[in-house]
């Protein structure tokens, strides 16, 4: 069967969130091998990454799509959950009840769906590519129709050559700040990087294989074939194609730097992690934290960002602990913590308190490796604090100021001799700059 979900008819009242123009969305359904027809009226919002490398990508290749200005969410077909292509695509498929009952909200209230979620057609239904939690909102709102795209329409890609398409896309999807998902962890990036390359060890390379879909695979594959010995087979995947596909798909995200792509190559194909990194646990930070702020009380079970009643301190621990590591702890200082922070107190919601002060642990290595990186990377970490103290927008609502940073040791393995130590910061009002606090006797 054909897949594609017809339109609603009619248009539904919408309430344009701020910024967007609404004249600037394409105002009719149309097929089109260029998903940059879909965007380029769109200059008033900055277009995600992850739409921009979907676009070149699909462009490229000259994969039909059809863009639906106006869908009813609650008409799509979804694949079964059970169906294995969800696994080798998608790291993450199960949908956040939280986030979907926040986008419901959202929408319910009139905010606009501005960038289409974009889906796959099979045989036997859609598979999401982009917006799993978006159209999950969509579909338990009252106001459930919106912008959509649907890749292959008509149904006339193989089911080998969609699936090389949707780990691409899988791939591509790294976009938390602008669209709300769930960030992408190590383990994400490995199962993609695996799963890829397994792709690649499938196809045919004996001419009976022609389509522009898997070109670079057959060249990959044919590399990897006429390369006999073992050592220099794993040379050409490890030296050759996989920085050659971070780059493609991972380029200008917190998985840029060497060390955590060393990381990620290794959990995907094995091999000796060159990290010389291992994470703490929550009660280690927070008793080692509590060692340098012994009146603060660091409490991030308690105090977070989203308890509610919480106004004196929001306390949190962005990252860390044993399995859960993220990569580069500068940018998600800044885009994930600092921004997040200023966005909601200047924006607050209803059902949360403004905070007037936070206290950060910094954990994750950053792609940290040696003495003088670390210390780089903790200058570059209290710039940063520091300016967001001191932009306008903080200073005039009293908050929330970052008091407290702490960076717990980096540098410790067993056999490392370029170890370093904790260090903490905390904020003078009238220096207006942080200030290292020194360990006492008594402690």
């Amino acid at each position: 069967m054909n897949n594609t979900a017809a339109a609603k008819n009619g248009s539904t009242q919408r309430a344009p969130i701020s910024s967007y123009k609404q004249e600037d969305d394409p105002p009719q359904d149309f097929t089109t091998t260029n998903l940059g027809l879909v965007f380029k009226g769109i200059s008033s919002v900055q277009i995600p990454e992850a739409y921009i490398k979907t676009t070149k990508y699909l462009t490229k290749l000259g994969v039909p799509c059809k863009y639906y200005h106006d869908i009813d969410f609650t008409t799509l077909e979804m694949m079964d959950a059970g169906n294995s292509f969800y696994e080798g695509a998608q790291c993450r498929i199960k949908r956040s009840t939280t986030t979907v009952e926040e986008y419901t909200e959202r929408f319910d209230n009139g905010e606009e769906l501005v960038w289409p979620p974009i889906g796959f057609n099979f045989e036997n239904g859609t598979l999401l590519a982009f917006g799993n939690h978006r159209v999950g909102g969509k579909r338990k709102s009252k106001n459930p129709c919106g912008r959509y795209i649907l890749i292959d329409p008509d149904n006339t890609l193989s089911e080998s050559q969609k699936y090389t398409v949707m780990l691409k896309l899988a791939s591509f999807s790294n976009v938390k700040e602008r669209l709300h998902q769930e960030a992408e962890s190590m383990e994400d990036v490995a199962n993609q990087a695996k799963n890829e390359w397994a792709d690649i060890q499938l196809v045919m390379t004996d001419g009976s294989d022609t389509s522009a879909i898997t070109s670079e695979h057959r060249m990959w594959k044919q590399r990897w074939d006429c390369t006999k010995n073992p050592e220099a087979q794993e040379l050409v995947r490890r030296k050759e194609w996989f920085p050659n596909w971070m780059d493609e798909v991972k380029g200008n995200t917190q998985f840029t730097h060497e060390t955590p792509r060393g990381k990620i190559y290794s959990a995907a194909f094995g091999g000796e992690r060159p990290s010389v990194i291992t994470e703490y646990t929550n009660a280690e930070l927070t008793k080692k934290f509590d060692k340098r702020f012994p009146d603060v009380g660091f409490d991030p079970a308690t105090y977070n960002f989203d308890t509610k009643g919480v106004n004196k301190y929001h306390r949190f621990q962005p990252w860390g602990a044993k399995g859960h590591v993220r990569g580069n702890a500068i940018n998600n200082l800044t885009w994930n913590i600092l921004r997040s922070m200023h966005t909601k107190h200047l924006n607050p919601d209803p059902k949360y308190y403004t905070y007037d002060e936070a206290s950060i642990i910094m954990t994750g290595d950053g792609g940290i490796t040696s003495v003088d990186l670390r210390t780089k990377g903790i200058e570059v970490v209290l710039k940063d604090a520091t300016v967001y103290n001191e932009l306008p927008g903080t200073k005039m609502l009293g908050g929330p100021i970052i008091r407290h940073i702490f960076f717990p040791q980096l540098l410790r393995s067993k056999t490392q001799t370029d170890v370093d130590r904790d260090y903490a910061y905390e904020w003078n009002d009238k220096l207006k700059e942080y200030e290292e606090v020194e360990l006492s006797d008594k402690q």
